[in-house]
Formats: structure tokens, sequence, C-alpha cells
């Protein structure tokens, strides 16, 4: 591979999760995923279950290419060959990661079709620890998992954090609009105060007590809340 390609396949990796350099380039997966399959260096083709599951899990990126024109564009019968041993590399990898059954099934669909008995041999090697021969190249089960993990299930995990962050956000917004829309300011510090068990004063506790407590129990109150229901309904 050139400079210029070898760069510019760099630079698209970034695009489909595997940024080795952060700009983009052609950003198109098939042809990523065609030069990462011709590359010989051990690092890019860590990345190709990385680019891969990237477009698989992605509607948009997975309509823009399709495995059996992909293999059959590849020039030799050695880059197809390496192309299903990836293929199947993937597909174990997959295991890593939750909601992959579509991505898993379009896979083992797709090598059952092309190379039975495939997927199993290599499974066979991740359990083993025994390097996988890409052709004449050797790729480590546990930089492969290593890899992947880095990139593919540490970016999952950081990014179901954030959208669990950001509903208990939205949540802790929209309950201080409710109280702010039934109780004074006053009231709902004290309410806070409860919620966050701070200690109350004797004044606060009285007037949480005379107050706050008796609007409390009627918000709670079953009945009120079906009622508020039904009308807020229409019925």
């Amino acid at each position: 591979m050139d400079t210029i390609k070898k760069r510019i396949l760099l630079n698209d990796l970034a695009s489909f999760g595997y940024p080795l350099l952060e700009q983009s380039g052609t950003e198109d997966p098939a042809t990523t995923l065609s030069e990462l399959i011709k590359t010989g260096d051990i690092r890019l083709l860590e990345g190709f279950p990385i680019v891969l599951t990237t477009c698989l899990q992605n509607k948009e990126l997975s309509s823009r290419f399709d495995l059996d024109i992909l293999e059959k564009q590849l020039p030799s019968a050695t880059l197809r060959k390496r192309f299903r041993l990836l293929l199947a590399v993937t597909l174990y990898l997959l295991a890593l990661i939750p909601e992959s059954a579509q991505s898993k099934f379009k896979l083992a669909s797709y090598l059952r079709g092309q190379e039975p008995g495939l997927s199993e041999k290599i499974a066979e090697s991740f359990q083993k620890r025994v390097d996988i021969n890409i052709g004449s190249i050797k790729l480590s089960p546990d930089r492969l998992i290593k890899t992947f993990t880095n990139y593919i299930v540490n970016s999952q995990i950081k990014k179901e954090e954030s959208l669990a962050r950001q509903l208990e956000r939205e949540r802790d917004q929209t309950l201080r609009e409710a109280l702010n829309q039934i109780f004074s300011i006053k009231q709902v510090d004290i309410i806070e105060k409860i919620i966050g068990g701070k200690p109350l004063t004797k004044t606060e506790r009285e007037y949480y007590s005379r107050v706050i407590k008796h609007r409390l129990k009627a918000i709670a109150n079953r009945d009120l809340q079906t009622l508020a229901s039904n009308i807020l309904a229409g019925k």
C-alpha cells in the first residue's frame, strides 16, 4: 500500500470508530473495509472488527455496503480468504457487546454460506488463545479482544452512562418544575433538605408538619392522582 492510500485509510478509520488519526477521508465503509483487508499492517488489521462493527450497528452505514459484493470485488483468493477470516473474528468479538444479535446473525449466515466451520475454528482459536493466521500475518486473540474492548465496548459503556446521566438530569429538571408549580420557594427548599437527608431547624420542622406534610399527603392520594389523570386525558 502506497503512502497516500495508507494515509487516506488512516484518516477514514476515525469515522468508523478506530481513530488512529483525527481527520476523516472518503468515509465510505466499503472502500475502508476493502483497504483494511489489503493492508499488511497488523495494527490496521486489528481495527477491522471495530470498523465492521461500527458499520453493522449503524443502519445508514450498513445500507452502504454488501458483504457478498465486497468479497467479490477483492482481487485475489488470498484476500477473499482473509476477508472471511476477519468476518469470523468480528463475529466472535460481537459477543462482547449487547444488542448485537442482528449483526451476529448477518455475519453467521454469510459465513455458513461461504465457508462452513470457519466461525467455529476462529472461536476455538480465541478460547485456546492461539494466534490467528491471516495469510502470512498472525493476529493475537488477546490483542484483538483488548483493542475491541477499548474502542467498542468501553465506548458503548460511556454512551450508556452519558445517556443515563442525561435522563437523570431531565427527570430532576421535570421534578423541580413540578415542585415549583405546587410549592413556594421556601417549601421547595425544605423538601429538598428532607430528600438530601439534611437536618431541619425547629421552625422548618414545625412548618413542614403544619403545611407541607398535608399538601404532600394530598398529592399522594391515589384517587386524586386518578382524577387528575382523567381530567388531563379529557375523560
